[in-house]
């Protein structure tokens, strides 16, 4: 082969600088999409976890014939539990049936006072009407327990037919 036809292997500087570049404009674009993301799915992952137990309490009641009590107990400081409790109790003394993960305290809320929900047999919420939320109104609405993360958030609902579902964003329509 002769000097003039001689083949270059390798990039030039600038062909690694130009790389580098896009690079570094792909990451800075990509980055807090990955963050929202991670959050996103951190948030769907803790609504599961609490959809879950609610709707183990309801088959544990239908499946052992008797009230099961779902308790929203305060762990340690700063996180919320729930704890499934045969009877309708949420008493040390009631067995405990199912220890639920727990939430962080800041990112949990709802709109039903009572720390227990007491399920039936028959796998209804056997909550006085009294007792219940109540929406604008004054009418029972569903119970809903909100998680909120960098304004993004996941509601379970839970309605008196024991049914139980998640709606992303604050409150329960579709129940």
């Amino acid at each position: 082969m002769s000097e003039g036809m001689r083949k270059n292997h390798g990039f030039t500087l600038v062909e690694l600088l130009v790389a580098l570049a896009l690079v570094a404009i792909l990451a800075t674009v990509a980055v807090p999409g990955f963050n929202r993301l991670i959050t996103s799915n951190r948030l769907t992952s803790e609504a599961n976890d609490l959809l879950s137990t609610i709707t183990y309490a309801r088959s544990e009641a239908i499946r052992r014939g008797t009230h099961v009590s779902l308790c929203r107990v305060t762990v340690g400081s700063g996180s919320v539990g729930f704890e499934v409790r045969e009877g309708d109790s949420c008493n040390a003394s009631a067995t405990l049936i199912r220890a639920a993960r727990q939430i962080p305290s800041s990112i949990f809320t709802t709109n039903f006072n009572n720390t227990r929900i007491t399920i039936t047999a028959l796998g209804l919420v056997d909550i006085k009407a009294q007792n219940m939320p109540k929406d604008g109104s004054g009418n029972p609405t569903d119970i809903a327990f909100v998680l909120t993360r960098s304004n993004e958030a996941r509601t379970i609902c839970l309605g008196r037919t024991g049914r139980a579902f998640i709606n992303r964003g604050e409150g329960c329509s579709g129940s």
